[in-house]
């Protein structure tokens, strides 16, 4: 878990960082003599693609679905959320449930410790790896000042998080530092998944700007009485039905442009309200990173699904309980937590 914390602070993508971790736990698996259908396989893969979910909740700059909400809530309310906000806010609630997630796992999927044997092959592997290269030397430097720069964001500079990553990639691409070169950004770049996610920006700025987002809010929220009802219970109504919804997307970014802007258009047509729009909106943020159910709702979940070390049924059956259990979350910290730091 401590791992995932670590990734989620220096890796923007949750497909990267699970292209990451599902090598390594697949090496960890083949070091122990054990085939891929084995238990032990299951529990680290399906773990580590929900613990991935998780953190993508916990850290401002661990996902694409957090930026494009964020570029809603600044176009609409002409307001952010710094990295150190996001992370006073969203923090405890991941740490909380990594550690639910943790004893639920263990006690679902329960390893065949007796097959494993002892080998020397993670040593050796440890050993083929070499000394530290200048390329990676340069790479943790960079590293290193953006988890500073991003928590600092608004106390001793006045860079947002955008921008500072843009600038850590100019210097990773300058010639003299060449940690890559342009024509391997080229390559390495997936295009396809920024043009999916220009247009999801592009839909969402449609749905604000001709209104369609409030006539959706109109004719569903506000139409089942939503906008009247206790702060808490609204939270809770509308985080159920973000749940649901997400069984038909396959990325939370597309969800992200289509349900934020309804639930921004919903706060903007309350009369009044007695508690802070940005944070409801935010919550329901957290929400759309509740990819926990399928494999088919979250691009980390189909990746690590391709490996064949789990089955649907067994990632449903773990994922009904965390999806549970942090929707219950979301509830209690919304009562307390969330409106004593004011967040709500």
């Amino acid at each position: 878990m401590k791992f995932h914390f670590i990734l989620a602070l220096f890796v923007p993508s949750a497909t990267a960082r699970a292209e990451t971790l599902v090598p390594i736990l697949l090496g960890i698996v083949a070091a122990f003599g054990l085939s891929r259908e084995n238990k032990l396989a299951s529990l680290l893969i399906i773990t580590a693609v929900q613990a991935t979910s998780i953190w993508n909740v916990g850290i401002k700059t661990a996902a694409a679905q957090n930026m494009v909400a964020l570029g809603f809530i600044e176009s609409e309310f002409g307001g952010d959320v710094t990295w150190g906000e996001w992370f006073l806010y969203a923090a405890p609630w991941s740490i909380l449930m990594s550690v639910l997630l943790y004893f639920v796992m263990t006690r679902l999927i329960k390893p065949d410790i007796g097959d494993i044997v002892q080998t020397d092959h993670i040593k050796n592997q440890l050993d083929a790896l070499g000394k530290i290269s200048k390329k990676e030397w340069k790479l943790i430097v960079i590293a290193v000042s953006l988890l500073f720069l991003w928590p600092t964001e608004s106390l001793i500079h006045s860079f947002d998080s955008t921008m500072v990553m843009i600038i850590a990639v100019g210097i990773m691409i300058t010639p003299g530092v060449c940690i890559f070169s342009w024509k391997e950004v080229q390559q390495k770049v997936p295009w396809g998944t920024l043009i999916v996610f220009a247009t999801g920006i592009s839909l969402g700025m449609v749905l604000l700007e001709t209104e369609g987002a409030t006539w959706l809010s109109n004719n569903t929220f506000e139409a089942m009485g939503v906008a009247t009802m206790p702060l808490v219970v609204m939270v809770g109504v509308l985080a159920l039905f973000n749940i649901l919804i997400h069984l038909g997307f396959a990325s939370a970014t597309s969800l992200a442009s289509t349900f934020i802007p309804i639930v921004i258009a919903l706060v903007g047509g309350m009369d009044s309200i007695s508690f802070n729009g940005i944070g409801f909106v935010l919550i329901m943020q957290f929400v759309i990173s509740f990819g926990f159910l399928l494999p088919i709702n979250a691009p980390q979940n189909m990746l690590a699904y391709g490996t064949g070390t789990f089955t649907t049924k067994q990632f449903l059956k773990s994922g009904i309980p965390i999806t549970i259990i942090g929707y219950i979350l979301i509830i209690l910290f919304s009562a307390t937590y969330w409106q004593w730091v004011g967040l709500l």
